[in-house]
C-alpha cells in the first residue's frame, strides 16, 4: 500500500512541479481515497481536516466517493471544518458529520446552497464546544436553526448574506451565547434595530467588534444602546445604515471611548449634518475611519484629522469636498502616520493633491486613486524611487485613471518589491513589458486587476504566472486576445489562486478553466461570460508553434 502512495506521489510530482510536497500528497490521497482506507483512517487529525476541505473545495463529494469520505475522514476528533462554495454539501452530508460525534472548535460554511435547515440544525445542535462559527450566504439558514447554536466557548460568530435570518434568530443566538466577542451580521437584510438593541443588552462588556454592513434599518437607536451597554467596543462597521444621524455618532463617540475602527460609509443621512459637528467628538483612539460616499466639507475633515492623532487608515471615496487644500491639511497633520489613503472617485483630486501625499506621507503603504481622470501621477515617482519608502508599498489602485503617465506604473513595479495588490484596470497602454517588470520585481503580489488592458497578451500573463506564484485574485476580463495558454500557465504555477475573471475572453475555453480548478489547492471562483460566443469554437494547441489557436477556423491543405 505504501508503494502505491509512492507511485501516486511520483506521478503527481511529474505533472505539477510547482506544488509543495504537502499539497501533492493531499491531492493524490483525495483522488484515491477508496484505494487506501487502511492508511487514511490512521492519518493525524489535522491532515484529515485538510483532506476534507480539499475534497469539498474541488467538489469531489460524488456518490461513488461519498462513503469513502464519511468512513475515512469523519472522525470524532475533528476540530476544524471548512465548507466553501460546494453544492454537494447537503443535509445528508451535514447529518453524517454530526453522527461522527465530532466536537468542532471552528466551523465555516460558505455559500453551500443545498445545505438546508434540517441538516444545519442537526449539525449545530451537536456542537457545544464551538469557538468560531461562520455561516455565509446560506439560503437554508433560518431563525429556527440559529436556536440550536449553544456553546459556552463561542467567541466569534459570523452570519453574513443569509437572507432568511430575521430578528428572532439573532436574538436567540445572542441570548444563548452571551460571551460572544466578535459578531458579524452583514448583508442580512431582514434584521432591524431591535436585534442590535438586544445584542447590546446581552453581550454588554464582552462585545469587542460588530459588523452590521448593509443592514438598512440600523440607526441611532442601536448606536445609543451600543454606547450605553458596550463600552469595550473597538470596531464598528455600519456601512449603509440609513437611520444613522449625527445624534447616533455623538452617542457612540462618547460611550465607546476605546473605538479603533469606524466605518460609516454610505450612511447618507449623516451628510445632512456634518456642518453641525458630527465628527468633532470622535474618539482619539481611532486608527481607521471610512467616510466613503459622504459629502463631508473639506475643512471638517481637516479639523477631524487634527484631533485623530492615531489615525492610520483614511477612506474618503467619492467625497466632493476633498480638494488640494484639504489634502494638504490632512497630510500635514497626520501624513507621517498614515499607512493607507483612499481618494477613489473624488472629483477634485489632481496632481497637486498627490504632491502633498508624496511630501508628507512618509510611511504610506496603500494608495488608492481609482476614477481620478485628472491625475498624471508624476509626483508619486518620488515615493517609488526612494528605496525605503518603496519597500513599504503594499497596494496601488489606479483603475480608470486614464491620464496616468506610464512611467508611474513602470517605476512602481520596478521598485516596490513588497507589492501585494496592483489594480490598473482600464489603462489602455498597459502591455506585456509592464507585466514582465512586475513578474521580475514583485514576486509576492497576490491581486492583479487588468480588466480592459487590451495591449496585454498571453506572453505577459505567462510571465506573471511564472514569476508571481502567490497570485490569489486575477482579473483579465475584456482582454480579447487571451487564450487557454494564459489559463494553463496560471494553473501550472499559481496554485493559491482563489478567483479568476475572464469575462469576454472568447478564446478561453471551459476545459482550460476546469483544468485550472483541478490544479489549484483550494476553491477557485471563476467568472467567464462570453456574450454571442460561437458555439462551434474549438481552441487547441498547435504542436508545431506551441501557440493556442482557433482550430475550427484552420484551413488544411490537401
Amino acid at each position: 500500500m505504501l508503494s502505491l502512495i509512492s507511485v501516486l506521489l511520483y506521478i503527481s510530482i511529474r505533472q505539477f512541479t510547482m506544488k509543495t510536497l504537502r499539497d501533492l500528497c493531499l491531492q493524490s490521497i483525495a483522488e484515491n481515497l477508496s484505494l487506501i482506507p487502511q492508511i487514511v483512517k490512521h492519518l493525524p487529525i489535522i491532515l484529515k481536516e485538510h483532506l476534507l476541505s480539499y475534497i469539498i473545495a474541488h467538489e469531489m463529494l460524488v456518490n461513488e466517493r461519498f462513503p469513502a469520505v464519511t468512513y475515512n475522514l469523519f472522525d470524532k476528533m475533528l476540530r476544524t471544518v471548512v465548507m466553501d462554495h460546494c453544492n454537494q454539501v447537503t443535509d445528508k452530508f451535514l447529518s453524517q458529520l454530526s453522527r461522527s460525534g465530532c466536537k468542532l472548535k471552528s466551523l465555516s460554511i460558505f455559500s453551500c446552497l443545498n445545505a438546508g435547515d434540517k441538516g444545519l440544525a442537526t449539525l449545530l445542535q451537536s456542537q457545544t464546544e464551538l469557538e468560531s462559527l461562520q455561516l455565509t450566504q446560506l439560503p437554508g439558514l433560518k431563525d429556527k436553526v440559529l436556536k440550536n447554536v449553544n456553546s459556552k466557548h463561542l467567541a466569534n460568530l459570523t452570519i453574513s448574506g443569509c437572507i432568511n435570518v430575521e430578528d428572532t434568530g439573532v436574538t436567540a443566538v445572542v441570548e444563548r451565547n452571551p460571551q460572544i466577542r466578535h459578531l458579524t451580521l452583514s448583508n442580512c437584510t431582514k434584521i432591524t434595530d431591535s436585534s442590535i438593541i438586544r445584542i447590546a443588552s446581552c453581550l454588554t462588556d464582552n462585545l469587542l467588534t460588530l459588523n452590521v454592513d448593509n443592514i438598512k434599518l440600523f440607526g441611532d437607536e442601536s448606536l445609543k444602546f451600543l454606547a450605553e451597554k458596550c463600552p469595550n467596543l473597538v470596531e464598528l462597521r455600519g456601512m449603509g445604515g440609513n437611520g444613522i444621524t449625527s445624534k447616533g455618532i455623538q452617542a457612540i463617540s462618547i460611550g465607546c471611548s476605546k473605538l479603533r475602527v469606524l466605518d460609516i460609509s454610505y450612511c447618507y443621512e449623516l451628510s445632512k449634518s456634518f456642518i453641525g459637528g458630527s465628527l468633532d467628538n470622535l474618539p482619539t483612539t481611532l486608527t481607521t475611519l471610512n467616510l466613503t460616499a459622504l459629502q463631508v466639507p473639506g475643512d471638517v475633515i481637516v479639523n477631524c484629522s487634527k484631533r485623530l492623532v492615531n489615525l492610520e487608515n483614511l477612506r474618503l471615496c467619492g467625497c466632493s469636498g476633498v480638494n488640494s487644500s484639504s489634502v494638504e491639511g490632512i497630510t500635514k497633520s497626520i501624513g507621517f502616520q498614515l499607512s493607507e489613503i483612499d481618494l477613489t472617485a473624488c472629483p477634485n483630486i489632481d496632481d497637486e493633491c498627490l504632491s502633498y501625499i508624496a511630501l508628507y506621507c512618509t510611511g504610506i503603504e496603500s494608495i488608492r486613486l481609482a476614477l481620478c481622470p485628472r491625475i498624471h501621477g508624476m509626483s508619486l515617482i518620488k515615493i517609488f524611487n526612494d528605496p525605503k519608502r518603496a519597500s513599504r508599498i503594499r497596494a496601488l489602485l489606479f483603475t480608470n485613471c486614464t491620464n496616468l503617465d506610464p512611467s508611474v506604473i513602470t517605476s512602481a513595479v520596478t521598485n516596490c518589491s513588497g507589492l501585494r495588490a496592483l489594480l490598473i484596470s482600464g489603462l489602455a497602454w498597459v502591455n506585456d513589458e509592464v507585466l514582465s517588470l512586475l513578474a521580475t520585481h514583485c514576486p509576492q503580489i497576490g491581486g492583479l486587476y487588468l480588466k480592459g488592458c487590451k495591449e496585454v497578451s498571453n506572453a505577459g500573463i505567462c510571465d506573471v504566472a511564472g514569476g508571481c506564484a502567490q497570485l490569489r485574485d486575477v482579473v483579465l476580463s475584456g482582454i480579447h486576445g487571451l487564450t487557454d495558454k494564459s489559463v494553463i500557465a496560471l494553473a501550472n504555477n499559481c496554485h493559491m489562486l482563489e478567483s479568476l475573471y475572464v469575462t469576454a475572453c472568447s478564446k478561453v475555453t471551459t476545459a482550460a478553466l476546469t483544468y485550472l480548478k483541478d490544479c489549484c489547492n483550494g476553491r477557485v471562483y471563476i467568472e467567464h461570460k462570453v456574450p454571442n460566443a460561437d458555439p462551434n469554437q474549438l481552441i487547441a494547441k498547435n504542436l508545431d508553434t506551441g501557440e493556442y489557436c482557433r482550430m475550427d477556423q484552420t484551413v488544411y491543405s490537401s
